[in-house]
């Protein structure tokens, strides 16, 4: 969906029966790196949307970061130095593990 001051229009390419907003966030990203942005910064303490960012970073064209921390300690981790790290069939895998591990943790950065 698109907000100006005139209208509203819904954006089809985000257009999703997806209820859990972790994964919303994986689709919004993909829609950005597809539309021309330079980079993608996802803000979430969730590690759940870490892992997935991880799990789906194939799919974004462009950098990708998961902004984390407190107002004293931000960090900006860069999810293609962590995929580069685990290997591309670790990554993967993380889509299957993530379904059936059913874990929600939070504060990635601490």
């Amino acid at each position: 969906m698109r907000l100006t001051e005139d209208s509203v229009d819904e954006c089809e390419a985000v257009r999703s029966s997806q209820e859990e907003a972790d994964m919303r966030i994986i689709l919004h990203a993909v829609h950005c790196s597809k539309s021309g942005y330079s980079s993608v910064v996802v803000v979430s303490e969730d590690t759940d949307v870490f892992v997935l960012c991880i799990a789906f970073a194939d799919n974004v064209t462009c950098p990708l970061y998961v902004k984390c921390g407190s107002k004293a300690r931000v960090q900006y981790v860069d999810v293609g130095k962590a995929t580069e790290m685990l290997g591309a069939a670790k990554c993967k895998a993380l889509r299957g593990v993530h379904v059936f591990s059913g874990c929600d943790s939070e504060h990635l950065c601490r």
